[in-house]
């Protein structure tokens, strides 16, 4: 009995598996969601370049103040400012307001009374953008 080399037996899909009809095996790549681009062409438009939770610098995130799943706006500056990965996921698509009056000084990390102030009046600014775009919207 013939054995494979240690190449295509290490490999599950080898040229003469049945499901790849000849073709050699390429592992597959991930695709990138955008983010990136995205981050890149909204970037400009914050005037931060921290995370107003922490005040992490490295893996910043673009957030939507209010959540785009909430009808939020997509590239107004006044609805997105940068928060790193990790406080980005914990506020998900929770209502701004609420998010904001939840957070203590006990749950952020390197907290900053000034970095709060800043986080509080962004949010603020953003639901006002909001209120106001939305009403245009039911009147206009």
């Amino acid at each position: 009995m013939e054995t494979l080399p240690l190449l295509l037996a290490a490999n599950p899909v080898h040229p003469g598996h049945p499901g790849n009809r000849g073709r050699e095996h390429r592992p597959r790549t991930r695709k990138r969601s955008g983010c990136r681009s995205y981050t890149r062409r909204v970037g400009h438009l914050i005037p931060h370049k921290f995370c107003l939770v922490c005040g992490e610098v490295n893996k910043l995130s673009v957030d939507h103040i209010v959540a785009r799943a909430r009808g939020g706006a997509r590239l107004a500056p006044e609805n997105i400012m940068f928060l790193c990965r990790k406080c980005n996921s914990n506020k998900g698509d929770k209502n701004p307001k609420l998010w904001l009056e939840k957070m203590t000084v006990v749950n952020i990390k390197n907290y900053s009374s000034e970095r709060f102030e800043l986080l509080r009046q962004v949010v603020e600014t953003a639901v006002e953008f909001h209120r106001q775009s939305m009403s245009a919207v039911v009147v206009g």
